[in-house]
């Protein structure tokens, strides 16, 4: 089994009724109480949490009650879906105990929104953001400073930036985007001579809700003299974020009851008859027909394509050679009742390795194509990445796929399992 080492990448209680009967006559009335309703689900906000790591919930429910996590990536927070296992440590499903509470777990690569439900009652949603991590690698050339910038959750088009203390404050040397290895790379020319400290920052994305994050400070010895006299202050933590929970329901006041009072009748006199010519007949000109608007086309939505299959341990011994790595493959399958074109549609995994599909890929309603690692002649069904070496990381990982506007169409993630998932 092979491994290589996985870089971080890149959801009221109701009152109960009380009815009275009068029973026979006189005033005697016997009070009976129908059940009280199951209260709904609460979820609270969670700490935030930094890098691809896991978040924590928490919140309330009936005691005894199974608790399922639905959640959805904040960019597609509109369309949220039961939350799948892709990891042994997920916990997506949680009993409350005695006391109602429940906890549940789940590994963020972006931003979040989360909701639980209890059988058909939905709790309030959390919107959970991602601070971002990014790690720094420089190394010295004289005065020059070759800087690498790797995101963490690790996305391309991330803004990146590489930072050096000049003894009262930091200042930025470089700055740009990360690439579609999510790694933002550039060289400081003449840098100030002695122990300079750097640090990268990564972030902020709006629509992915990934906040400002900084890495570890580096020092680095540049030749000639000077440099800083002091350490730099520890990097900002970042603030938390609060939301107060919606209610889940809303109290309507009843408009009051209007009393109309009715008009009084009216006996009307007739009028005399009075014979009126008729009008000659005209011939309505018809009107010009009109161009009918094209209809409206809409991108591809999160589940119209998905992963259907990973082999992500190829069978027999991880040798390397090409028939290897090309039994290391990703199934994708249309699961709409209409064509979609892949160009310029992308498969990445954790680490930042990206394929992309960089022709026109007609993929047919129901049908299927197979991504494999190796080389190989590219088919209407296959498709080959072209590496000399594996991509899947046998003890967890996780694909994305992603259309040619960067959006995320679907996931699909496993741990260290038996070399396959059907996703």
């Amino acid at each position: 089994m092979h491994t290589r080492s996985a870089r971080p990448s890149g959801r009221q209680r109701a009152a109960g009724l009380a009815a009275t009967v009068a029973l026979g006559l006189g005033t005697a009335v016997f009070g009976v109480s129908s059940p009280a309703m199951a209260a709904a689900p609460t979820l609270n906000q969670p700490a935030t949490p930094t890098g691809y790591s896991y978040v924590t919930l928490t919140g309330t429910a009936d005691p005894g009650t199974t608790v399922v996590l639905w959640e959805a990536a904040y960019a597609f927070r509109t369309a949220m879906y039961e939350a799948q296992q892709f990891f042994p440590e997920d916990v997506i499903t949680d009993v409350a105990d005695s006391s109602g509470r429940f906890e549940l777990r789940r590994r963020m690569d972006s931003g979040f929104v989360f909701k639980v439900r209890v059988g058909g009652t939905d709790s309030n949603t959390v919107e959970v953001p991602i601070i971002a991590k990014p790690s720094l690698q420089v190394t010295a050339s004289g005065n020059n400073v070759s800087a690498s910038v790797l995101a963490d959750p690790g996305q391309p088009g991330l803004a990146a930036a590489v930072q050096r203390w000049n003894g009262t404050a930091w200042v930025t040397e470089s700055s740009g985007q990360t690439d579609e290895s999510a790694t933002y790379s550039t060289v400081l020319t003449n840098q100030p001579g002695g122990l300079q400290y750097y640090r990268a920052s990564a972030g902020p994305d709006d629509e992915n809700f990934v906040r400002l994050g900084y890495s570890d400070t580096v020092g680095l010895t540049l030749a000639g003299s000077g440099g800083s006299t002091n350490s730099p202050p520890a990097n900002p933590t970042p603030t938390q974020t609060t939301v107060t929970p919606k209610p889940t329901t809303t109290t309507v006041t009843p408009k009051p009851t209007t009393t109309v009072t009715p008009k009084p009748t009216t006996t009307v006199t007739p009028k005399p008859t009075t014979t009126v010519t008729p009008k000659p007949t005209l011939t309505p000109t018809p009107k010009p027909t009109s161009t009918p608007k094209p209809p409206v086309v809409t991108g591809p939505k999160p589940g119209d394509v998905k992963f259907t299959y990973a082999y992500y341990n190829s069978k027999g011994s991880d040798t390397g050679s090409n028939k290897s790595l090309n039994l290391e493959y990703v199934r994708l399958t249309n699961k709409t009742k209409k064509t979609i074109n892949l160009r310029y549609w992308t498969v990445r995994d954790r680490a930042g390795n990206v394929y992309k599909f960089t022709g026109n890929f007609p993929l047919a309603a129901g049908k299927s194509v197979y991504l494999r690692t190796g080389k190989g002649t590219n088919t209407s069904t296959t498709r080959y990445w072209g590496r000399k070496s594996y991509v899947w990381n046998n003890t967890g990982d996780t694909a994305y796929l992603r259309s040619s506007a960067n959006k995320t169409i679907d996931t699909c993630g496993w741990g260290k399992g038996k070399g396959y998932t059907s996703c």
